[in-house]
């Protein structure tokens, strides 16, 4: 049987990030003895989410994005000058690198999707971060490759990111390719850009779009692989 391709991007999706992020972040600020508490922690998130949608439109670099982010933070707490964005930035890094927790139910997926997909990770993510979480999750062990965004000099939504993925791909064909992802403005509208099926992976039921439409919207892994082997 020939295999389907799966592009299927990587945190929040197959591994934890949101729940890897909380832990580092929280250990960052205490290792610079800064407050702890949700209201801190939210407005770092705010900060972050806000660079990284800046990113994928190509509003900011990635070295900007992981330093300014600390930089805007340390505003806010009002301690400019007594710590650097740069030294907060590799503190965080070494934090998050070891946060590697696959998502409920991803695991198991893996396993049962591979019978019928080749399984090709997407990612944004910080090449650093990402080859750790990769190797020490082993998920990198269990997929036929990945690709990383800083590596490429591009990134999704971009449809240069797909075209050297897609170059990349031994016998790789658009029909044969479903993408799958749960951010709509990076997975979905990158594919879409590319012509290939997508599948918004939504188990947090975050709201619908009006411009950005997947083909299909799924709601747990076992609602993904069903609609994966049926199609």
């Amino acid at each position: 049987m020939k295999k389907k391709i799966l592009l299927i991007d990587v945190d929040d999706t197959l591994l934890d990030f949101t729940g890897g992020e909380r832990v580092a972040i929280t250990k960052t600020l205490s290792h610079f003895c800064l407050p702890t508490d949700e209201e801190t922690i939210e407005a770092y998130r705010h900060f972050n989410d806000e660079l990284w949608k800046a990113y994928e439109q190509g509003k900011v670099s990635k070295p900007e994005l992981v330093v300014k982010r600390f930089e805007m933070l340390l505003e806010r707490l009002n301690v400019v000058g007594k710590i650097t964005p740069e030294e907060m930035n590799v503190e965080y890094f070494n934090n998050l690198q070891n946060q590697h927790d696959y998502k409920e139910g991803a695991s198991e997926f893996i396993d049962k999707i591979s019978e019928y997909y080749r399984i090709i990770l997407i990612t944004n993510g910080t090449t650093q971060i990402q080859n750790a979480r990769l190797r020490d999750s082993k998920l990198i062990d269990r997929v036929e490759s990945v690709f990383i965004s800083e590596q490429l000099g591009t990134r999704k939504p971009e449809k240069a990111y797909f075209e050297i993925v897609a170059s990349s791909v031994e016998n790789f064909d658009k029909s044969d390719c479903v993408l799958v992802g749960d951010s709509l403005t990076s997975d979905i509208l990158g594919g879409k850009n590319y012509q290939i099926k997508t599948v918004w992976f939504n188990p947090n039921h975050k709201p619908a779009s009006k411009d950005i439409i997947p083909d299909k919207t799924v709601y747990s892994f076992d609602e993904l692989y069903t609609y994966l082997t049926l199609i």
